[in-house]
């Protein structure tokens, strides 16, 4: 997306729809400083919209034809067929993040799920009305295009639920214990935890602290969902810090001429100064799938571990995308024929 030759695409007359929450996502991102606001529609969950399919060659002749035209009829080559509808439905991967059921002629309706983790009663939720015909019967779904990037046989994935109070409990613990202890959620992802943040705020009554830019952006969502905004703080001296970030370890951003940087190895992650990892009141909370996703049909909500630096972190089993289990359920609900992943398949 930051290439400069996509942005030539929407120079040229093409737009990208995203959901309004993306929206503002991609303004935030200093990367897109110059993108006119008009080249991103931001749309709302099953607020359904139309999109041409024509070829540019055909639209290009349709144009042609129109302006010749004298009879006024300003549907004479368009068409139902000359359209697909597009839905977005949640997929509650990230913020923003949604599936996208593609509802072309004759009924041939595809729904590309993207990154997604869903549950089977999230099927049944009023979110996801776009899959309902009018008399609420489920819409036939010709073809899923799926997330696979944990989706192999026997990996067992815990409910984000009992993630989430595996992490509120651990919080909670920790703080009751002594008025000096501090909590750190350590993450490598910039967005996906914002599920978290609300409830461990609502169970400790403590503001999480957070670096400047994700702040901003958690203000500019607040019109839409202010619990996060609620929830956060650019203060240091709170108990809860959510500031973990990776700094080049050597190389100035500023200076051009500087030699390339040197990623930091993920052994140790940077902080506030209010929160040293290295501290013995600090308990460090990782929240990640992979190292369990390792572990065949691993049932364990968390486990201690310990980094080669020799940090000692709790880490909790949380997935952002879906079990393979779980994309069964979404494809038996919707009786699909045999479905092509999205992603490579991990096994």
């Amino acid at each position: 997306m930051a290439s400069l030759r996509f942005e030539a695409v929407l120079r040229s007359g093409k737009r990208l729809y995203t959901h309004k929450v993306t929206k503002k996502l991609i303004f935030a991102d200093p990367r897109f400083k110059d993108w006119e606001d008009f080249w991103v529609i931001g749309c709302d969950i099953n607020e359904p919209f139309r999109v041409s399919i024509k070829t540019p060659e055909q639209l290009e002749f349709f144009q042609a034809s129109q302006e010749e035209s004298t009879s006024g009829d300003q549907d004479l080559y368009f068409d139902d067929e000359d359209y697909v509808t597009v839905s977005f439905m949640p997929a509650r991967h990230c913020l923003g993040s949604v599936m996208m059921l593609f509802e072309f002629p004759h009924n041939v309706n595809i729904l590309y799920t993207g990154d997604f983790r869903l549950s089977a009663q999230d099927w049944q939720s009023s979110h996801f009305s776009s899959l309902r015909n009018p008399d609420h019967t489920l819409k036939y779904i010709k073809t899923i295009h799926f997330d696979s990037t944990f989706c192999r046989l026997g990996t067992h994935m815990i409910d984000r639920e009992v993630s989430k109070q595996e992490v509120v409990n651990l919080c909670k613990e920790w703080l009751d214990e002594s008025p000096k202890n501090i909590v750190l959620l350590w993450s490598y992802a910039f967005y996906g935890h914002e599920f978290l943040l609300p409830a461990i705020h609502a169970a400790t009554g403590e503001k999480i602290h957070v670096d400047r830019d994700r702040f901003n952006v958690y203000k500019d969502l607040a019109d839409i969902d202010a619990s996060l905004m609620n929830s956060v703080t650019t203060e240091c001296l709170t108990r809860i810090h959510a500031c973990a970030y990776y700094r080049d370890v050597q190389g100035d951003p500023e200076d051009e001429e500087a030699p390339a940087p040197k990623k930091k190895k993920a052994g140790m992650p940077t902080t506030c100064h209010a929160c040293r990892v290295q501290e013995s009141n600090v308990r460090v909370i990782k929240v990640s799938m992979m190292s369990f996703a390792m572990l065949n049909n691993s049932t364990r909500v968390s486990q201690t571990c310990e980094t080669s630096s020799g940090l000692k972190y709790y880490n909790v089993q949380y997935s952002c995308h879906a079990s393979l289990r779980e994309i069964l359920i979404a494809r038996t609900a919707h009786h699909s024929p045999p479905a092509p992943p999205s992603l490579p398949a991990t096994d």
